[in-house]
């Protein structure tokens, strides 16, 4: 049986367990509300841009373009979007379910045939556990990421004939899937 002086030290050591969970909770919290800020912040430009965009084309009587060409599909590039931290479980859990439900769809082309772009640590661990290749490291894309990066994405990305992207839709708090023909 443990003596007063155990039990107390054991309560103390929770209390204090508490307090860090406490403040780690407060720091994910700010952190959140400020990636929040800076998205939110850029959603006026985004719609004034889709809104140009549409206009532009509307305008136009007939585009050529090699990305609205119809093709067969024989080659897929998922790029995937999720974080680098676990303190987004049910964040990283709705986009690696939706990617699973994806490569699932893709399967019968062949594994060879799937070419995933996964920025996240958290997807780059799933996307291994689930047996597909990894085109790249693009896990510091999540924190910070540059157009360099980009570009080395849709360079390899470019041999597809079709690409799917897999991200957290802010206007809908949901995961989205926006399917672009190459």
């Amino acid at each position: 049986m443990a003596s007063l002086k155990e039990v107390k030290g054991r309560i103390a050591s929770v209390n204090n367990t508490r307090k860090i969970t406490s403040a780690m909770k407060m720091v994910a919290s700010a952190k959140l509300h400020k990636a929040q800020a800076a998205i939110e912040s850029m959603l006026p430009y985004e719609r004034r841009l889709h809104h140009i965009l549409t206009d532009f084309m509307s305008n136009c009587t007939e585009v050529t373009s090699p990305f609205i060409v119809k093709r067969e599909v024989k080659k897929v590039a998922v790029v995937v979007f999720a974080s680098n931290t676990s303190l987004c479980g049910g964040f990283n859990a709705n986009v690696i379910r939706h990617l699973v439900d994806l490569l699932a769809e893709y399967k019968p082309l062949g594994l060879e045939n799937i070419l995933v772009f996964p920025v996240g640590k958290k997807v780059a661990d799933a996307v291994r556990k689930l047996g597909f290749r990894i085109e790249g490291d693009f896990q510091h894309m999540a924190d910070k990421p540059s157009y360099q990066d980009v570009q080395v994405c849709l360079f390899k990305s470019e041999i597809c004939s079709w690409t799917e992207i897999v991200q957290k839709s802010w206007d809908f708090w949901g995961v989205t899937l926006d399917k672009l023909q190459k």
